[in-house]
């Protein structure tokens, strides 16, 4: 019989736990102690990154650390002379608990040991197009377990126990996200302010990005970046092309590489295949920014994700590929095809997507309407870290 080898991390994450339980309402806040984290503790990421080097560079009266569970991270930011903590360790778990503001982007879990009482903002990894939070009821449930039962109790009462209408802080990117996410994070505590993140692409370096990917300067890049699906339970996405010889010759003729990056919940059923050299596999790289893979990309292909927001800003082409009937399997839409089809084309076939390929290769020029573009971002500048943290700061000064 198999039997699945026990983590000694997680093991020693809930003893550390275990071991703060009976202090840690004692414990006292620690004035301008801030941490960041993202993607479940385990990469160096997403809106959390960027507004905390915006804080380490700008204002070194707060005391900010990245904190992370993954050994490797560690490392390398502590190489780099980054200030970074061992969320599985006493320093890092006493840290946690009498930081006075914690920032996470992805998920509950980005920062352990954060209950109710820890003062959290919450940044969102992404503007909404499914129905998302207390909105979305899933169609797809996970099988009932009473391990999965038990891990989740002891994580309440060990690890974390964060909860969305707790959230201090979340920004968006323009009112009509504002009225989405207020709804369905129950939370009033919603600003128009843009996302940290994309105050990167006005100072990115697209070759640095190229060589540290791999990716030779001259070609022409497509990235191909859709959404999970029943979140890391349902099929994976296509490896668009890869039998497609029309379509490879066209690539190969004209430069191009296709780059696949399909969304981490979705790499557990995902099979990384050996393929023609005018595709590029990027998925199982988790050293992989999206913000720098978007920043490079000459066309962007995505289906109901949100990178397509944050994309806009670069005012390149877009493609919506949707080869299946999300809506109906998978998760309910706020807004659909009518929005979407004034950003972009809009394709169900690789017939369909590889003519859409072709018209945007020969006339790449592209432009919203105002009131299309206001919509999805009310900004276009390097300054969401900056309102970001000064209604951060406002917020944590009152509290």
């Amino acid at each position: 019989m198999y039997i699945k080898k026990v983590d000694m991390r997680d093991l020693k994450a809930l003893l550390i736990g275990i071991i703060f339980f009976p202090i840690r309402r004692l414990l006292k806040p620690r004035k301008k102690l801030w941490l960041f984290g993202s993607d479940q503790g385990l990469k160096y990421a997403q809106n959390s990154k960027y507004l905390f080097e915006f804080v380490v560079k700008n204002h070194p009266e707060i005391e900010a650390y990245w904190i992370t569970r993954s050994l490797s991270v560690y490392n390398e930011l502590n190489e780099k002379g980054i200030p970074v903590l061992d969320n599985i360790s006493i320093k890092g778990a006493y840290y946690s608990l009498i930081a006075e503001q914690k920032v996470e982007s992805t998920w509950f879990n980005d920062i352990l040991y954060t209950f109710p009482n820890n003062r959290v903002a919450y940044l969102m990894h992404g503007m909404p197009i499914k129905k998302i939070y207390y909105d979305n009821i899933p169609k797809l449930s996970p099988p009932k377990s009473i391990i999965r039962d038990i891990k989740g109790i002891l994580s309440d009462l060990f690890l974390y126990d964060f909860k969305l209408e707790n959230s201090c802080f979340t920004p968006v990117t323009s009112p009509f996200f504002k009225e989405l996410v207020v709804k369905a994070m129950r939370n009033n505590n919603v600003y128009v302010t843009g996302q940290p993140r994309t105050d990167a692409f006005l100072h990115l370096d697209g070759n640095v990005i190229r060589d540290k990917y791999g990716i030779d300067k001259k070609s022409f890049i497509i990235t191909y970046m859709p959404t999970h699906r029943s979140y890391g339970r349902g099929e994976p996405s296509p490896h668009i092309f890869i039998n497609n010889k029309e379509a490879i010759k066209f690539f190969k003729d004209n430069n191009i590489v296709i780059v696949w990056k399909q969304h981490i919940n979705m790499l557990k059923n995902y099979k990384k295949l050996e393929a023609d050299d005018c595709f590029k596999e990027l998925s199982f790289d988790y050293s992989v920014d999206p913000q720098e893979l978007l920043f490079v990309s000459d066309v962007l292909i995505t289906d109901w994700s949100s990178c397509f927001i944050d994309y806009m800003l670069l005012q390149r082409p877009i493609l919506f590929y949707q080869y299946d009937d999300y809506e109906k399997n998978d998760n309910d839409l706020y807004y659909g095809t009518e929005k979407l089809s004034k950003v972009g084309q809009i394709s169900h076939d690789e017939k369909k997507l590889l003519k859409d390929i072709r018209m945007v290769c020969s006339n790449d020029r592209v432009r919203y309407d105002k009131e299309d573009w206001t919509i999805f971002n009310e900004y276009y500048d390097d300054k969401s870290c900056e309102r970001s943290f000064y209604i951060l700061q406002s917020i944590v000064g009152n509290g």
